[in-house]
């Protein structure tokens, strides 16, 4: 149960919490139990961000922050600029600070770039400027201002700005050139993550793909959704969108400027405001969800970042196959890849891939081990699809080319060259992959009236689609272009199309992701029950799902999400946050438990086995494997192995060269000669039948040697000591149970009461067999009492001798006649059967 912070307006955060039937959040305060965005720079380009708010200071850079508007050290602003603010606060409001609300990322470290507020060719330059800044192609007055992550929750839609025809053509490509070179250089090559809002135009049918830094696939765009998850009626629309976050008609709780400045000069609490909205808001909710992922993974790409977010978002909205409702003007579908849930990817250009969902994007960024995927090694496949004057038919005019390259897709980008536009409204155009998906990436945009005026004119545009993540660029792909009403006035002529496709280079090394949407569309839509990796070295990746998995990679069967698979060519696992089960087979597994009680059995093969969070059961099998316990309370089982097994706890070096096991607190061996030392937890080691040597750590150990002649020592701590086991009862064993240090309480085991009535161990073989009890502290030398013998029943049954037995003295122990014990180096004066300190009965 996540630990929730104490702020007084966090109730009101809805989009943190909601526990309202039929409305939504971002799923994310469990995520605060691992991660707060500690360690994480984010750069809140904006009209400004009062530095010193109250709920802002603690987590505040003055030394990153800068403003680009007017060339100042101070980005707070005016009165009136209470824009950022209000961002500023969703993304990194302190917690647990007794004021206000909280941030989603409340570690990470905020600061403001303060821009031109107002959309013209210098507010493109301070734009550029601040992104250059951020991702250290420049250094503003020498000083270093990187960040990991930028929110701009700005844009430049506005009607008489289609395709950027307001503004400078020169400044929109110095723009989108900063955008570019802050994937490339930023965070040290890995990419700057910039996240955008879509913008608030669907009002006057703007596009996110009419506005190019919206378009540029360096961004991340991000629609708005109200509480329902339905999108909000003011969110601007595009193939280009990714996610969605919480916009709603204005219900976000977060920083004002303090005092009488900002929105909310009235409230009681004017420090807040209580009705922020617009994708200004979505865009935020998803910059603070990834600087959480940042902080679980630093070393993720910005094609990491963008694919995770599209893997792990939620279907929101109508239902699948169903049309449209409320202000959708696109319906859901499914694309053509293989990888989510079985099947293909939902998109829609209202919502992107869905709803953010921050628990499922850090459980995947977690466990996303792959070579971080950057600029560097993006794959491209180009196809010139057209090079000759067309004009546009009402009817559609469809031009197709058949791609031999294979990459696996994710975007698109279609490059048209007109030589006239004039009427923006009339043209529609679709990209249509080999797999059947459809993606509208312009759709009447605009509303001119029919006449040669305000248009486009000639010139060429790049529109881009996310809707094929997952699809393999092989095969047939169409390209649909339709005048809506292929008039004399205003036709359309085209004479060129270009496709790019970016992605992954193809691989037969696959990865399959599961999600709790899995058991919403098993069985329909394409989304497979039959799990195959096919060739390659394949994994099953279930991080994103709460509910227990079982893979039994042996058998071929298993349960993600609550529904039953078979399962075949997978090689790796990893899942999530539940008490999952999983079986290796005889390849080289590599088996994750993430959180969660899990048990791991490796099989045969030299296996990765690690058990994360939780208490874990990890059984490595044969073959030479990697074992790590992970934190909890974990156990390492080698049962199995008849051989000597030995295991130094606290190295992890066992006697097999090329096996190891680390971060187990306890430990169960087999029939073999073993030898196992302890760690500073407290460790249960039980090395079963065979003549076995364990040796303590410094915690509260439970040391059972089991049958065979064993050898147990003790160490710091309060030891429990017992050289048999509760079906030999010892019959025939000599063992040697030894207390290494003073001070502690150990407990040496002579008989317990387990099965019919108890058992005296070592009994019923006269004096062949007993345990030989050294270093025992009789005597209480430093405040704690001495170590004790436990034994069965009541004292009657027993007396004490001295006696030498295999020249050693020391005081008997017997049991009748029988003796069962020997405490080397003790005379029996300094014994009493009736002292506590001595002997305790069970």
């Amino acid at each position: 149960m996540a630990t929730l912070p104490n702020d007084p307006l966090f109730g009101d955060q809805w989009h943190l919490q909601n526990n309202t039937p039929g409305e939504l959040d971002l799923n994310l305060v469990d995520v605060w139990d691992d991660y707060t965005g500690a360690g994480v720079d984010v750069a809140i380009i904006d009209d400004a961000v009062q530095r010193n708010h109250p709920d802002l200071d603690g987590n505040y850079s003055t030394a990153k922050d800068w403003d680009f508007a007017n060339n100042d050290t101070n980005p707070s602003g005016a009165a009136s600029d209470g824009h950022g603010t209000a961002v500023a606060g969703i993304i990194g409001a302190n917690a647990n600070n007794g004021i206000g609300g909280v941030g989603i990322a409340h570690g990470s470290t905020i600061f403001g770039f303060q821009t031109y507020n107002w959309i013209s060719n210098r507010f493109i330059g301070d734009l550029t400027a601040a992104i250059d800044n951020a991702s250290g192609v420049r250094q503003q007055s020498g000083i270093n201002r990187e960040a990991d992550v930028v929110n701009m929750s700005l844009g430049t839609m506005f009607r008489e700005n289609y395709f950027d025809q307001a503004l400078s053509s020169s400044a929109m490509t110095e723009l989108n050139q900063a955008i570019d070179n802050s994937a490339v250089l930023g965070r040290d090559g890995l990419g700057t993550i910039l996240v955008k809002s879509a913008g608030n135009s669907r009002e006057i049918n703007h596009d996110t793909n009419a506005s190019s830094w919206n378009a540029n696939p360096h961004t991340i765009s991000v629609a708005a959704v109200d509480r329902d998850g339905f999108v909000s009626s003011y969110s601007t629309h595009g193939a280009s969108v990714l996610v969605s976050g919480f916009g709603t008609p204005g219900q976000v709780v977060t920083t004002d400027r303090t005092g009488n400045e900002g929105y909310n000069p009235s409230r009681d609490d004017g420090d807040y405001i209580s009705n922020f909205n617009g994708t200004s808001a979505a865009a935020p909710m998803v910059s603070g969800v990834v600087a959480l992922m940042l902080e679980a993974n630093p070393n993720l790409g910005w094609r990491d970042v963008q694919e995770i977010l599209a893997y792990s978002a939620r279907h929101v909205g109508s239902d699948i196959g169903t049309g449209t409702r409320g202000s959708e003007e696109y319906a859901w579908s499914f694309n053509g890849a293989t990888n989510w849930n079985g099947g293909g990817l939902h998109f829609s250009n209202d919502y992107g891939f869905g709803l953010v969902d921050a628990k499922a994007a850090v459980r995947l960024a977690e466990t996303w081990g792959q070579t971080a995927q950057t600029s560097a090694n993006e794959a491209t496949v180009f196809s010139d699809l057209l090079n000759a004057r067309r004009t546009v038919s009402q009817a559609g005019s469809t031009f197709s080319r058949a791609i031999s390259n294979s990459i696996d897709i994710e975007h698109v980008e279609v490059e048209i060259g007109f030589s006239q536009w004039d009427d923006l409204g009339d043209l529609e155009v679709r990209l249509i992959s080999p797999d059947g998906t459809s993606s509208i990436l312009i759709d009447n945009s605009g509303e001119n009236d029919g006449t040669s005026s305000g248009g486009f004119g000639s010139g060429r545009w790049t529109f881009v689609s996310n809707a094929f993540r997952g699809e393999d660029t092989a095969g047939t792909w169409r390209v649909e272009l339709t005048d809506g009403d292929s008039t004399t006035i205003s036709p359309i002529v085209i004479n060129d199309i270009d496709i790019t496709f970016k992605g992954q280079s193809a691989s037969i090394n696959d990865t399959l992701i599961f999600t709790e949407e899995y058991s919403d569309y098993d069985g329909t839509f394409g989304h497979s029950r039959n799990i195959n990796g096919g060739a390659g070295n394949d994994t099953i990746n279930a991080a994103a799902v709460d509910s227990r998995t079982t893979i039994d990679l042996i058998q071929g069967t298993g349960s993600i999400d609550g529904v039953n698979i078979t399962v075949s060519g997978i090689e790796n696992v990893v899942t999530g946050d539940g008490n999952d089960h999983l079986v290796g087979n005889s390849d080289a597994n590599r088996l994750v438990g993430m959180r969660g009680n899990d048990s791991l059995y490796g099989n045969s093969g030299s296996d990765t086995l690690l058990g994360g969070a939780g208490d874990d059961w990890i059984d490595g099998g044969f073959g030479l494997d990697y074992m790590d316990g992970g934190s909890g309370i974990d156990t390492l089982d080698v049962r199995f192995w008849s051989g000597t097994y030995e295991l130094n706890m606290q190295t992890g070096i066992t006697n097999f060269t090329g096996e190891t096991a680390v971060n187990f607190e306890n430990v169960y061996t087999g029939s073999g000669a073993d030898h196992i030392t302890g760690n500073s937890a407290s460790n249960y080691i039980n090395t079963g039948a065979g003549n076995d040597r364990i040796e303590a750590g410094s915690g509260n150990d439970w040391l059972l040697g089991g049958a065979g002649n064993d050898e147990l020592l003790g160490d710091g701590g309060n030891d429990y000591l017992n050289g048999t086991d509760y079906s030999s009862q010892g019959t025939g064993e000599r063992d040697i149970l030894t207390s290494s240090s003073y001070g502690d309480q150990d407990t040496f085991v002579l008989g317990e009461r387990q099965g019919l009535g108890g058992r005296v161990f070592y009994n019923d073989q006269a004096n062949s067999d007993y345990a030989l009890i050294r270093g025992m502290d009789v005597f209480d030398f430093v405040g704690d009492v001495a170590d004790r013998i436990q034994l069965l029943g009541s004292s009657v049954s027993y007396s004490l001798s001295n006696m030498t037995v295999d020249g050693v003295f020391g005081t008997g122990i017997r049991f009748g006649g029988d003796l069962i014990g020997l405490v080397a180096g003790v005379n029996s004066s300094s014994l009493s059967l009736s002292n506590s300190n001595h002997f305790i009965y069970v």
